[in-house]
């Protein structure tokens, strides 16, 4: 069977697929919404679906969808996941995909299928978008933009306040259109060069930023060739957001100038017109570039949606919080997102509450394994065994359900640090790279393995790596701090204190064990460069204030840095108490 070949018309649940319109989801009076996938996400649906309620094997579905090339099995993995993230919103758990362990997938929905045009459900049409005080065109010089918006290149104004009163009403979950939490749309990037050969990148941009979306998004995307018929128009948010029912717009200009591709990017949430993320990025041109500015433009756009979703449903409706909720106010950067004890307790409390709903919910699994590990790492538990014991148990549960999953990777990662296990973790962080080849926090994890494991150099690169990745929303204090430690184990004392002084200024105040490293890394520099009298300074302004790691007892209990002689000889040089 040729997954690209079906003429069919199939209609399950809220969604129908074809192969002309592709996967639609019904919305206001059962229009269909189009719903944004990548092709091969469509193919896996399409061959899992022709054969509904019967078991599809892996070789299978690989052998239909990529006929023409010979891939792993984690690329079967991670289209399943996509496929989940979108069908199985608001199914209370369930997911319409039935993993059969070590042979594949079975499709388990009711499935009406009819020729193409027997019961047509035309998309809706685009209209003409209302006029608005401006267009989407760069027409000043990029300072006065950035000055006015925060990095934004020839943005749009928007009216949409009288519309802000339609969205406080809103409940958590629309029973008649589906999730529309993080929902966007992906307005085409205007091309900032002036010159017209370059409409074509900012073409590329525009749909592969899309398809990112998409891709790693639980909610809705208009697709590429929708949004494309606002290309060069006058656009009014506030009718574009009604149009599609998205409650987020992604705007941005890209253009190549001097041997560097220059973008703008700017999300705003559409029920009240305001900016909630800009970035802009200068990298010189070559090959992977316009891969970089995606990945961060998306992480940038995760985050501050993210946070925007979190923050209403505590103010919409406090009380009556779904999973999904409860999951967007654990993965929010809300004040209370500092790694310090109480918050990683105010953390696991919500994830227990989601685990509650949906004793399978991935995310809620994956982050129940992080957290007690990391309540482990860092020296909170009173009951190291039976915290790890929960990690485990949860990234085990996870191994049951998908194990090339990447929040299953995640999660073994997380177990196999607390545990010391370098080895097994270095292998399991490797995998999760290749899913993740540009996001910072992977080669962060990484770093912090092979520091355990001795491997400084490596680790050195790695964590240079993720400051490299970083996108706005990423701890790059953190980053730096773990450069100046593996700094400080290479010898190479002045960058390790350049960087541990940099990464100081740069700590937030409320970050519990976590901000004590760049001065610890700070005291062993000065100590091994000699400079005792200095770094004895050092350690008395840094035990002034109470302290985690204020004996060496209490700093030879964290795994990585019985690695690092250079820091243990260091501290013991300036004075840090034995005991």
């Amino acid at each position: 069977m040729d997954a690209h070949t079906s003429t069919d018309c199939f209609l399950f649940g809220r969604f129908r697929l074809d192969r002309l319109r592709g996967l639609s989801r019904l919305g206001h009076a059962g229009v269909p919404v189009p719903v944004s996938l990548g092709s091969r996400a469509l193919d896996v649906l399409r061959v899992l679906i022709e054969r509904h309620g019967n078991l599809v094997t892996k070789d299978e579905i690989m052998a239909a969808v990529w006929s023409d090339a010979t891939v792993e099995e984690a690329n079967l993995t991670v289209q399943i996941s996509t496929l989940r993230r979108v069908l199985d919103l608001g199914n209370g758990g369930q997911s319409c995909i039935q993993t059969v362990p070590g042979r594949g997938y079975r499709f388990v929905l009711p499935v009406t299928r009819t020729e193409e045009g027997q019961r047509s459900l035309s998309s809706a049409p685009v209209p003409d978008p209302a006029p608005i005080q401006e267009r989407m065109r760069p027409s000043r010089p990029c300072w006065q933009w950035l000055a006015g918006f925060g990095g934004f290149v020839g943005v749009l104004v928007v009216v949409a306040v009288a519309w802000i009163g339609s969205w406080s009403s809103s409940t958590a979950v629309s029973e008649q259109n589906g999730d529309r939490r993080q929902s966007v749309i992906v307005l085409p990037f205007e091309n900032s060069s002036g010159d017209p050969a370059q409409d074509d990148l900012a073409g590329a941009l525009t749909r592969e930023l899309t398809d990112r979306i998409a891709l790693g998004q639980y909610g809705p995307v208009v697709p590429a060739v929708t949004a494309s018929t606002f290309r060069g128009k006058s656009v009014d948010l506030r009718a574009i957001g009604h149009q599609f029912d998205v409650h987020f717009a992604l705007l941005g200009n890209v253009g190549q100038r001097a041997g560097h591709v220059i973008s703008s990017a700017s999300v705003y949430d559409i029920a009240d017109g305001r900016p909630i993320w800009s970035r802009q990025f200068d990298l010189p041109d070559g090959h992977g570039v316009r891969a970089t500015i995606v990945q961060r433009i998306y992480e940038g756009f995760w985050q501050a949606t993210v946070d925007e979703e979190a923050d209403r449903a505590k103010r919409h409706h406090p009380n009556r919080l779904d999973k999904r909720d409860l999951m967007d106010i654990v993965l929010s950067t809300s004040p209370s997102s500092a790694p310090t004890k109480p918050h990683y307790l105010e953390k696991m409390a919500l994830v227990e509450r989601v685990l509650a709903i949906d004793p399978n919910d991935l995310q809620g699994l994956e982050r129940q394994a992080r957290f007690h590990s990391d309540f482990v790492m860092l020296g909170y538990s009173s009951d190291p065994a039976a915290e790890l014991a929960i990690a485990d148990k949860a990234a085990e549960r996870l191994l049951e359900i998908d194990p090339n999953n990447l929040l299953t990777l995640r999660a073994r990662t997380a177990v196999l640090r607390a545990q010391a296990d370098w080895p097994a973790a270095e292998t399991v962080a490797r995998r999760a790279i290749t899913l993740q080849p540009t996001e910072a926090n992977r080669h962060y994890e990484l770093g912090f393995i092979l520091m355990g494991a001795g491997r400084q150099q490596e680790a050195l690169q790695s964590f240079q790596n993720a400051k490299r990745f970083a996108d706005g929303s990423d701890p790059l204090y953190l980053f730096d701090a773990s450069i100046a430690m593996a700094d400080l184990a290479l010898g190479q004392f002045a960058e390790a204190i350049a960087m541990a002084r940099a990464s100081i200024s740069e700590f937030p105040s409320n970050t519990g064990h976590i901000g004590e490293l760049p001065w610890l890394a700070l005291i062993a520099a000065t100590s091994e460069s000699g400079k005792n009298d200095q770094a004895r300074a050092y350690l008395q302004t840094f035990l002034a204030t109470p302290r985690s790691w204020h004996n060496m007892t209490q700093v030879q209990q964290w795994p990585a840095f019985v690695a690092n002689q250079n820091l243990l000889n260091g501290l013991r040089t300036a004075g840090m108490p034995a005991e």
